[in-house]
């Protein structure tokens, strides 16, 4: 069987090819060993008889699901692909258990020109297999959406197939029924159905990237750079958690700032903003804020764009903070630009000459 080949390096002369997993097999951990590589440029394989494999290495720290175990002089050997063994002595961790060593039995000789492989973390083609390539099975998946039938050959990494033979006992094989590939890595609540969101927020994670993103909206307008600082993400928390339930109050700040409110806290956030990261929580407020269509000032009005103006015309020195109800993002007046400010925050129309930014603007 032959490892699917992601990129190249070179290592003293040699030209190895290195395999770039991502993290440890969430799906078959319980189905036999992982043995994860050393933190060392490119670890060698090896056949079962003991030669060295002169064109094949894995890549540091990378996770690799182990077929069998087989000794040669003393040391153990850790079958990672049909004829390609990982030395033990190569090995930072070996975790898991194999007291099925039926997989490493079942094989499927790909008898069509090549087949691209998909990643179940989110879909996309994160490869291809060769004609006549052969490969150790791990798991089947049925995708019921498609009616199609992967098999799982790397960490990550499932083909869809036309034409080939499958050598061993396809039943000893763990068979999943999905509605798509991807769902193999969502965390289902049993008793709703529901994705959990596993989701931790860090507030200086959050800040940080609101300031990357506001900065590319001020960038995108002409306006001048902010900095997040400590002082106005503290007051800017002091705001969000001084805001009681749906009801947002500008009327209790005890500072002279530039402040927009939302009942967008945590709690909406993670559950029904579907917010999985600090990166999507920063750019989730900053596009609601900026698009006003939960402004309780209807359009037409004065106030309308306020939300907006707030954002473009901050700074220098900015901040956010969240609660479980409430966020609150508070600025320092710019006065040079409050004439522009008053402009847009008094536009009356439907559509402003403003420019947004996409979420990889940063």
């Amino acid at each position: 069987m032959r490892s699917l080949l992601l990129k190249s390096l070179t290592v003293s002369g040699l030209a190895l090819a290195a395999f770039a997993t991502s993290s440890a097999l969430s799906n078959n951990a319980d189905a036999a060993e992982v043995a994860t590589t050393k933190n060392i440029a490119v670890t060698r394989l090896y056949t079962q008889n003991g030669n060295l494999v002169q064109n094949r290495g894995l890549a540091a720290n990378t996770p690799w699901q182990v077929g069998k175990t087989i000794q040669m002089n003393g040391i153990d050997y850790y079958q990672v692909s049909t004829n390609e063994y990982l030395k033990s002595t190569d090995t930072a961790s070996l975790t898991g258990s194999n007291d099925d060593q039926s997989q490493s039995s079942v094989d499927i000789l790909v008898e069509q020109y090549g087949a691209d492989t998909y990643d179940d973390r989110d879909g996309s083609v994160n490869g291809h297999v060769d004609h006549f390539s052969d490969w150790v099975v791990s798991k089947v998946v049925f995708e019921a959406s498609t009616g199609k039938t992967y098999y799982q050959i790397s960490n990550h990494q499932y083909v869809n197939l036309y034409n080939y033979q499958v050598h061993g006992d396809e039943g000893t094989l763990p068979h999943v029924q999905v509605d798509h590939l991807t769902d193999l890595n969502k965390d289902i609540d049993p008793n709703t159905g529901m994705e959990v969101n596993n989701y931790k927020p860090n507030m200086e994670n959050i800040n940080k990237y609101f300031g990357e993103y506001l900065n590319a909206l001020h960038k995108a307008n002409g306006t001048a750079s902010v900095t997040v600082t400590s002082d106005m993400m503290n007051y800017a928390q002091q705001r969000a958690n001084q805001q009681v339930g749906n009801t947002l109050d500008h009327t209790t700040a005890s500072r002279e700032t530039s402040e927009n409110l939302s009942s967008a806290g945590f709690d909406y956030l993670i559950k029904w903003a579907n917010v999985k990261s600090d990166k999507d929580t920063a750019y989730y407020l900053l596009s609601q804020w900026y698009d006003e269509s939960n402004n309780l000032t209807a359009p037409g009005q004065s106030g309308h764009f306020g939300h907006r103006a707030a954002l473009i015309y901050s700074g220098p020195n900015v901040g956010l903070g969240i609660s479980g109800n409430a966020t609150s993002f508070d600025a320092d007046w710019n006065y040079d630009t409050l004439g522009q400010f008053n402009a847009l925050y008094n536009y009356s129309g439907s559509n402003p000459n403003t420019k947004f930014v996409s979420k990889d603007s940063i």
